[in-house]
């Protein structure tokens, strides 16, 4: 302490010596202030923390509530906590210092110098404390945050389908020039999650600052729109009045530089500006982005860019499924079976995928079973709650928001038809119009336009969908399930089998209104007892013309549509048809029915329809029909009779339909007296309402001369002289196609008058016109949509304007020209024409018009499709000869042109005839001319194909040497559309394009290039790419090209989604990708190029490719997805799949090799080492189809034994052809996987033996159980010996065709295909027999289904044992063939039997004694033929002298079904039969006897019985008509012979 003291008073000195006396009583006031400092700090520190406190409490209840905190407040926070903290550390150090009493030389003195140091850092600390409370606010510490949108969408899944929308879309919001963008589509189908993902993407590449999405709904809440749009600005609307609220979104949204509002599921049109949605004109940035279910909504709204969501591609909705029940899949494996068909009944609908599969996940098989058949069934909101609210009660509020009870009607009709059934809006009209549903609309054309209106509006709602061919639509099957439902209600039913009707009570089938079963009948709809009060439309269908009760039209009086039809063959309609007086349409769809007359009964018919119906005559009868308005009697192929007068009387008629059908205008009735005749035409001009005819005439002569001059006709389809190709017709509802042989005939019989107003037009023929404008319409066909011309030979121009002053204006709304034939047009037009002429031409094809130079003198804004082919002088498409400003850029001269086809036009120099300077602006390229000396796809002057999808191009050597050359091209007119091109017939091109240009094919599927003979690769590296992708392309075929040598060189290129690869007949091709010249050996595949989605390789006459693929590749799953393989005539090629392929090819299906002279095995396999030191996985092929055919140098198949690490147990079929050096087909461990092996073909091969000696020690013989092989087919095999060298155990135990022929070597047949144990050196039979089958069958004759061929085995001695017992696979046969089996002596054992034999065929068995035994013969009750030949040593055909017969009892054979026997050619032949048995052939009808010189007498014992001989030919001689009754065959016979020159008997 007395040290202490000493420094403290030390320091006082020190400090009083160097300050000033305020400084000295400073320094010492913090040692004697010592206690007020410290109380002072101690009671600050505490306000501090009061203070710290309250604003902790305010900061966390702004945050509570969703604030932000303002950084102020946080760096007051921050700081406070600072001085909070140094404070209390300051405050705690009083507690430790020793501050008080000390001695100094026996003095009690205070310890002053930590006294002065805390006072001094208390003083000034709590000066800190107080200012840091007077910076406190505790007012406006927080504020509400602008939060921006977050569209994060884990819901959306990147389908391919949807990739090109987002693209769009996103395209469109970035383009200054567009305000409003539209999706549409229908309920469910994801528009939501769509546009959500491309607000997601236009936010992260700062398309916006900032985005809301607000939900419409079909009711729209303005306030609650507003309100969505304001928050998201941070605009605060106090206004209750909405108009004003609508000003200050208004003036608030104007402030926008970057905003994208959308607005999702609009019902209907919405004034934006009502909501105060209204963007300046330099807001640009500023966007407007709808969603709807309907696409005229949209249209409403003034949407120019509209994109629409449709259904999910199959594959895309199978692949969503599996991946959300993947766990309950894996878990309860049997649901995996029900995955396919729950797709298919979800039919591509998101909502609906999503939801069923939400609702399976964890389910058992019996819940999957269940949803399956309520989807079946249309029972939607059966399922479960989620999806009857998700889908059927989003699709059930579309349907009632329908207006018009027309169109839900229609729709309910629409729904009763068959699941993705493409229905005839015409057909719909139909029932329209006899169902009454139009209350107000009288005339049929003033229906139809009705129908065609309402189902436009139910397409805008995504209710209906185009159907599958023209004028049809389709109901999406969610949709036709909900609409079944609905209609339920209404009575209207859709019934597909009995077991629906069957539970339904009686009345409510009663109250029915209408019925249509999409399978057309129903038996419990007939059942007695029902009475159909309300019923008023049914569609029938009978199997049978007797299903129909004829008396049950009697309880359906209220009926006014019936749909009638059956493919049987009806004589009379039901007698109770004429009770339906209140039926006003009739459809009968008859394949044959004789007599219609009952239709006459139908006083109320309006419309009959006998399209396609069988009938052939229209009977007096239908014309009483006083109200009918049409009559369609289209496709009525049988037709030949319409009585005179039936047309003439039918005064309603507005609509007659005579096309395909009755073409006896006029003329003579057959079976009637000469003076009657068939209806005239005349009786046309009588019809004063009609207004619609369709009319096929084969001779113009039988045509009124005044009947389309009399006539005001509002559609018409006239056919004369020519057979119906219905060239447009369905798109035209004026149509007329003739052929004439001179132009004069339509002036003589009134058809000029009709060409101004025909829309489509079909002229052949018509000799001596020299144009078509003036001479067959002088206003230039205004009407004309399409033409057709052909098979003329004088027609110079189509338009011949030389005596015009001023350019001319013609065909100005024709959309399709096609002109073929014509071999003196010159020109289109040989004087000038108006901008008018020619403006909506949208499809072109020109063919076999020799004499034409050019096409037309200018080109076509709106043209499609342009495809000319066979046009030898063809040299430019376009000349346009306008003066241009060349300084200007090029501008696409046909921006909607989609395909391009130019075909064996060898002149052809340009598209288009004038250069044009191109301005070249990228990477400081200064503008060049094009060199009129450079051949390039186009050249002339520039054209730009923007949207160009398909190029096909052929013969046109004078066009190009390079397609679109990149020097000349620029970047802005490239391929980006492409998905087709075909270049065939081009001798002069050296590569196809170059690197640059190829980069362009982003949407290029499909490439074909053939017959190019100087070609030598596709692509050539002009640009040193080192690595490039056809993203798209899946279809690539390259085809005789003699120089080619590569795809490319020195570029990696991917093809990521190619399917299909065909490369045939290119000799010096033998790599795909070349690295250099010092690559060795070359393989077709490299590293260098990938293949990660092929399934099917074609290779053929590749005879420079030594290797197909490298044993290093590229990737892992390069090929890994290939399925079929085909390798035709590669003549260097040594084997097929190398040591790392085969575990590649686990989907392979198919394989195919032939005429590969030098290949020598097929698969190589690589097998451990001796001492095994890596396990090798066991790899299963999904091979099925295995081919070898001519392989001169085959050895193996497989280069070693696998021996289990290679398996194919799915080969089903296995067939090798032609080659002389194959050892065996199959391993020993392969043959015994083969479990589903069922055809097995070998012929002409070298094996000895089918399956291969097993390697390794053999413990036991090995078991081949050939579980499903059903046919086994073997010709000639000179070495083979056996199936199997050793001893083994076979099994075919279903077996059902064996056919043996030209195996010199093999004696016995049963020891290896009967299930037998062979033994070395004998053969043990008859013990080991498993078979339950049949055991042949030969499918080449149908009918027959048990057949065993043997032919060409002149070692065959027997085919088995004389022990052999009967055995059921014999009694099954039903065709017995043997050939050329010179070691038999007899076909088979007397013990075996032949109950269903049909047929029998010997020949050329030259060691054969007798044929069967008389116990053998007696079981062969069903023969019907027998043909026995050139057997020479043959002396009985049925013997009893044959080992083992042990039938010594006389008695009878009848062989009761034979019909037909031959027997020729055998020289020592004695007799049919020695024996003692009384011949019988009751069924027999033709006996030929030829060429038995030594023949005694048919049969030795009785008399033979033949009834039902009609035919008896003996050495050439023909007897028919036997009197049977009194002639002995075995006499006849007998004597014929007996007087034959050389006679040997007796």
């Amino acid at each position: 302490m007395s040290c202490i003291a000493e420094i403290g008073i030390t320091a006082i000195a020190e400090n009083i010596a160097n300050c000033t006396v305020g400084a000295i009583g400073r320094q010492l006031g913090y040692i004697f202030q010592y206690e007020s400092n410290i109380s002072n700090l101690q009671t600050e520190t505490h306000s501090l923390d009061l203070e710290e406190r309250k604003m902790k409490e305010l900061v966390n209840d702004a945050i509570r509530k969703g604030h932000a905190i303002f950084e102020i407040t946080k760096d007051w926070q921050k700081h406070a906590g600072e001085i909070h903290k140094q404070a209390k550390e300051i405050l705690e150090d009083k507690n430790h210092a020793n501050t008080g009493w000390c001695t100094f030389r026996g003095l009690l003195l205070l310890n002053l110098v930590p006294r002065y140091r805390l006072s001094k850092k208390a003083k000034k600390m709590c000066v800190s404390v107080v200012e840091i409370k007077g910076e406190v606010k505790f007012e406006n510490i927080s504020y509400r945050p602008h939060l921006r949108s977050d569209f994060t969408n884990k819901d959306y899944i990147n389908f391919d389908s949807r990739n090109k929308i987002v693209d769009g879309i996103l395209e469109a919001l970035g383009d200054g020039n567009t305000r409003m963008i539209g999706v549409h589509g229908m309920p469910g189908v994801g528009k939501t999650t769509l546009v959500k993902e491309v607000s997601r993407m236009a936010l992260e590449r700062e398309l916006f600052s900032e985005a809301v999405l607000v939900p419409v709904s079909n009711t729209p809440d303005v306030v609650k729109i507003q309100k969505a749009i304001a928050e998201r600005l941070g605009l605060q609307l106090d206004e209750e009045n909405i108009s004003e609220r609508a000003l200050r979104l208004q003036d608030r949204l104007q402030k926008e530089k970057k905003f994208l509002i959308i607005l999702d599921d609009l019902w209907n049109k919405l004034k934006l500006e009502d909501v105060g949605i209204v963007f300046e004109g330099d807001q640009t940035g500023c966007k407007i982005l709808f969603t709807s279910r309907f696409q005229r909504v949209l249209q409403d709204m003034g949407v120019v860019k509209i994109s629409e969501v449709g259904l999910l591609e199959n594959a895309e909705a199978l692949k969503w499924f599996r991946a959300i029940v993947a766990q309950t899949v894996e878990k309860y494996a049997e649901c995996a079976e029900l995955v396919n068909d729950i797709v298919v009944e979800c039919a591509g609908l998101a909502i609906t995928i999503e939801t069923i599969a939400c609702a399976l996940k964890d389910r058992t098989l019996d819940t999957w079973q269940d949803v399956l058949n309520q989807l079946k069934n249309s029972n939607l909101s059966d399922i479960n709650s989620e999806v009857n609210e998700k889908v059927f009660k989003s699709i059930e509020l579309c349907y009632n928001f329908v207006h018009k009870n027309e169109a839900k009607l229609l729709l309910l009709l629409c729904s009763l038809h068959g699941e993705d059934e493409s229905i005839r809006i015409e057909t719909l009209t139909r029932y329209c119009m006899g169902w009454g549903i139009f209350k107000n609309i009288h005339k049929l054309q003033d229906a139809r336009v009705k129908v065609r209106s309402l189902i436009d509006d139910l397409k805008d709602r995504a209710l209906l969908l185009d159907g599958e061919y023209r004028h049809s639509v389709q109901m999406h099957d969610i949709v036709r399930d909900v609409a079944i439902s609905i209609a339920r209600k209404s009575h209207i039913y859709c019934f597909t089998d009995d077991s629906e009707v069957r539970y339904l009570e009686s009345e409510v089938l009663e109250k029915s209104k209408a019925i249509m079963p999409p399978d057309g009948y129903v038996a419990e709809l007939l059942r007695e007892g029902l009475e159909y009060k309300q019923l008023e439309l049914i569609w029938m269908w009978q199997s049978d013309a007797s299903q129909i009760p004829d008396r049950f039209f009697e309880i359906t009086k209220k009926l006014r549509v019936l749909y009638l039809g059956s493919y049987a063959r009806l004589v009379k309609l039901p007698s109770s048809l004429c009770s339906l007086g209140n039926l006003r349409t009739l459809i009968l769809r008859y394949v044959s029915v004789e007599d219609i007359s009952l239709i006459g009964g139908l006083r109320s018919l309006e419309i009959l329809d006998l399209s396609r119906c069988g009938v052939k005559e229209l009977p007096r009868e239908v014309g009483k029909l006083r109200c009918l308005r049409m009559l369609d009697l289209r496709g009525c192929t049988e037709l030949k009779i319409i009585q005179p007068d039936v047309i003439s009387n039918l005064k309603s008629l507005e609509e007659l339909y005579v096309v395909k059908s009755f073409k006896g205008w006029d003329g003579q009735v057959q079976g009637v007296n000469e003076d009657q005749r068939n209806a005239s035409l005349d009786e046309l001009k009588l019809l004063e309402r009609v207004t619609t005819v369709h009319l096929e005439i084969v001779d113009i002569k039988v045509l009124p001369k005044d009947l389309f001059r009399s006539k005001k006709l509002e559609q018409y389809q006239i056919f004369i002289g020519c057979e119906l190709t219905h060239w447009h017709s369905d798109d035209s509802s004026k149509c007329m196609e003739l052929s004439l042989d001179e132009n004069k005939l339509l002036d003589d019989y009134g058809l000029a008058r009709l060409l101004a107003s025909t829309q489509a037009l079909s002229l052949d023929g018509l000799q001596g016109a020299h144009n078509v404008v003036y001479e067959l319409d002088k206003d230039g066909f205004p009407d004309l949509e399409h033409f057709q011309l052909k098979n003329n030979r004088t027609i110079q121009f189509l338009v011949e304007s030389t005596e015009q002053i001023h350019p001319c204006s013609v065909f100005s709304r024709l959309e399709t020209l096609q002109l073929d034939n014509l071999e003196n047009l010159e020109e289109i037009c040989d004087g000038e024409l108006t901008k008018e002429s020619f403006k909506r031409l949208r499809i072109i094809k020109v063919s076999s018009c020799n004499m034409l130079k050019n096409f037309l003198p200018f080109s076509m804004s709106k043209l499609e499709e342009f495809e000319i082919k066979d046009c030898g002088m063809m040299e430019e498409i376009f000349s346009d000869h306008e003066e241009e400003d060349m300084s200007k850029e090029a501008i696409p001269e046909f921006p909607q042109l989609r395909s391009l086809k130019l075909k064996n036009v060898p002149r052809l120099k340009s598209f288009c005839s004038k250069l044009k300077k191109i301005q070249r602006s990228e990477k400081g390229k200064q503008p060049m001319d094009v060199d009129n000396s450079v051949k390039t796809l186009l050249s002339g002057k520039l054209v730009f194909l923007p949207v160009l999808e398909v190029l096909e191009l052929s013969n046109c050597n004078d066009l190009i040497t390079r397609i679109r050359d990149d020097q000349i091209l620029p970047s802005s007119a490239s391929f980006h559309n492409l998905t087709k091109l075909l270049v065939e017939f081009y001798n002069s091109l050296e590569y196809l394009f170059s690197s640059a240009v190829a980069t362009s094919f982003v949407q290029l599927r499909s490439l074909v290039v053939r017959h190019c003979s100087n070609m030598k690769e596709i692509v050539r590296n002009s640009e040193n790419i080192v690595k490039m992708s056809f993203p798209k392309l899946n279809f690539l075929q390259i085809d005789n090209l003699e120089r080619f040598a590569t795809f490319s060189s020195e570029i990696d290129i991917d093809f990521p989604v190619l399917t299909e690869l065909c490369m045939k007949d290119c000799p010096e091709f033998s790599t795909f990708i070349s690295k250099s010249e010092d690559e060795k050996p070359r393989s077709l595949f490299n590293e260098k190029v990938a293949f990660p989605s092929l399934q099917s390789v074609e290779i053929k006459g590749l005879v420079q490719l030594k290797m197909i693929w490298q044993y290093r590749l590229s990737t892992a799953d390069s090929f890994s997805k290939l399925k079929y393989v085909k390798v035709e005539n590669c003549n260097n090629l040594v084997k097929i799949f190398p040591s790392n392929m085969p575990r590649r090819l686990h989907n392979l299906k198919r394989l195919e090799i032939s005429d590969c002279e030098m290949v020598e095995e097929v698969f190589e396999i690589e097998m451990p080492n001796v001492e095994g030191t890596y396990n090798v996985i066991p790899s299963e092929s999904e091979l099925i189809h295995l081919s070898l055919s001519r392989l001169s140098k085959l050895k193996n198949v497989w280069s070693k034994d696998p021996q289990g690490t290679l398996t194919f147990p799915h080969l089903k079929e296995a067939t090798a052809e032609s080659c002389p050096n194959l050892e065996s087909i199959f391993p020993a461990s392969i043959a015994k996987g083969l479990s589903q092996l069922r055809t097995l073909h070998i012929s002409d091969c070298g094996i000895e033996y089918i399956v291969g000696k097993e390697e390794g020690l053999e413990t036991l013989p090995p078991k081949f159980q050939f579980h499903q092989l059903e046919e086994i087919r073997l010709k000639n095999l000179i070495n083979f010996v056996s199936f199997y060298q050793g001893l083994q155990t076979c099994s075919f135990p279903l077996l059902t065709t064996l056919i043996v022929s030209e195996c010199m070597k093999l004696k016995v047949i049963a020891s290896e295909f009967f299930n037998v144990q062979a033994t070395h050196g004998c053969v043990e039979m008859g013990r080991l027999y498993k078979l339950c089958r049949p055991l042949f069958i030969y499918a080449e004759r149908k009918g027959y289904t048990g057949v065993l061929i043997l032919e060409g085995l002149p070692e065959l001695m027997q085919w088995m044992d004389e022990s052999s017992q009967d055995h059921p696979a014999f009694k099954n046969f039903q065709i017995l063939q043997v050939w050329d089996c010179n070691m038999l002596k007899n076909l088979v054992p007397s013990s075996i039997s032949f109950q269903n034999l049909e047929m029998l065929t010997v020949s050329r068995c030259h060691g054969m004694i007798n044929l069967i035994s008389s116990q053998t013969a007696k079981s062969m009750n069903r023969l019907k033929e027998m043909k026995i030949s050139y057997c020479l040593r043959l002396t009985e055909i049925i013997s009893d002298q044959l080992e083992g017969d042990h039938d010594t009892k006389s008695g009878e054979i009848v062989f009761s079904g034979l019909k037909s026997l031959e027997i020729y050619m055998l020289p020592s032949l004695t007799s049919f039969n020695l024996g003692k048995y009384i011949m019988g052939f009751p069924e027999l009808e033709s006996l030929v006897v030829y060429g038995c010189s030594a023949m005694q007498c048919f049969s030795v014992y009785g008399m033979i019985s033949t009834p039902k001989l009609n035919e008896l030919r003996l050495d050439g001689k023909t007897t028919t008509r036997v009197d049977n009754n009194t002639v002995d065959i075995n006499s006849i016979i007998k004597h014929h012979f007996k007087s034959q020159p050389g006679y040997c008997g007796d």
